[in-house]
């Protein structure tokens, strides 16, 4: 086998590592973005260009389309691989649900890039990606009397869902029009759910 020179592979390094800086510019530029004008403003790929500071070509030559951009984005938080959607997920239903609230909280910026995708029509986003495991472990909330036996457990599963995702996108806004510290809101608006979940336990 001919092996290739020293210069070459070298030269052949050098631009894997180019272009893994570019595309972290790129997606470090979409959080930045994303932090100062916010959701409802979108992303446009000439910004996220001049702002990583690179021709706006390279965006879809790194990742095809401004989808593809704020899908290497999410890949970033991989919030899914927290215990309680692995090891933890037998914890009883309002136990569970209270911790995952906590999990979306800490994976704001993965939602808002999510709640883009959705806003943009995304055949392929999931917002339920684990969905038939939820299913399994509601059914045994039920059945261990975590969950009330005449609740639709894919409801109670969709609305909770609902107010996590809802709650984390919105938190540092309602933080502003409150005037509440935004830690002491996620502390306050832990209890209540807490409370509200538990209420859907007994």
């Amino acid at each position: 086998m001919t092996e290739l020179p020293k210069s070459e592979d070298n030269q052949g390094s050098r631009r894997s590592r180019d272009r893994k800086a570019t595309e972290q510019r790129l997606l470090d530029a979409v959080t930045r973005l994303l932090e100062r004008d916010g959701v409802l403003a979108g992303i446009n790929l000439r910004e996220v260009a001049d702002e990583a500071g690179v021709n706006r070509g390279q965006v879809y030559q790194y990742f095809g389309s401004r989808r593809g951009l704020l899908r290497a984005a999410i890949a970033q938080h991989s919030w899914g691989e927290a215990a309680i959607f692995q090891a933890d997920r037998a914890l009883p239903f309002a136990q569970r649900r209270a911790r995952v609230l906590e999990e979306t909280i800490g994976a704001q910026e993965a939602l808002k890039l999510t709640a883009l995708l959705v806003l943009d029509g995304d055949p392929d986003v999931r917002l339920f990606p684990q969905l038939d495991r939820s299913k399994a472990d509601l059914e045994r909330d039920q059945k261990e009397g975590n969950l009330l036996p005449d609740l639709d457990p894919v409801a109670a599963h969709v609305m909770t869902a609902a107010m996590n995702y809802g709650y984390t996108i919105f938190r540092e806004q309602i933080s502003r029009e409150t005037g509440i510290p935004i830690e002491q809101l996620d502390e306050r608006v832990t209890e209540v759910a807490v409370r509200m979940l538990t209420g859907l336990s007994k």
